[in-house]
């Protein structure tokens, strides 16, 4: 409890609620971090993307499909992971969207080493 003076009478007051947080990191800072990253990421596959899916059989619209499938699937799993990240936290879908980016860029390096073009999609 906590007691106020207000001019000569005591208020006995509840102490302030605390802020409903869930223990993540929220604000403008991290949603720029995040689009800076995800900037990053698509920049540097777009210079010798088609070099590399010309090498491993590819045409143009392969290439173009291979382009787009990275923001199309931002676009599908935006909301369920957001969904997901308000009910059980930041860190757990952090953490499982960075282990599959993880393996998706594996995949497209180790395409030519698997031999289909299908893994650079």
């Amino acid at each position: 409890k906590f007691v106020r003076l207000v001019g000569s009478q005591q208020l006995v007051c509840a102490p302030p609620a605390a802020k409903a947080t869930m223990g993540a990191p929220r604000g403008l800072a991290w949603i720029l971090f995040a689009n800076l990253a995800i900037a990053i990421d698509y920049s540097m596959i777009m210079p010798t993307g088609w070099q590399y899916v010309d090498s491993l059989g590819g045409s143009k619209f392969f290439y173009g499909a291979t382009i787009a499938a990275f923001p199309i699937g931002r676009i599908v799993f935006m909301m369920p992971i957001g969904a997901w990240s308000d009910k059980r936290g930041f860190f757990a879908p952090f953490r499982t969207a960075n282990a599959i980016g993880l393996l998706g860029g594996l995949v497209y390096g180790l395409a030519s080493a698997l031999g289909s073009k299908w893994f650079a999609m």
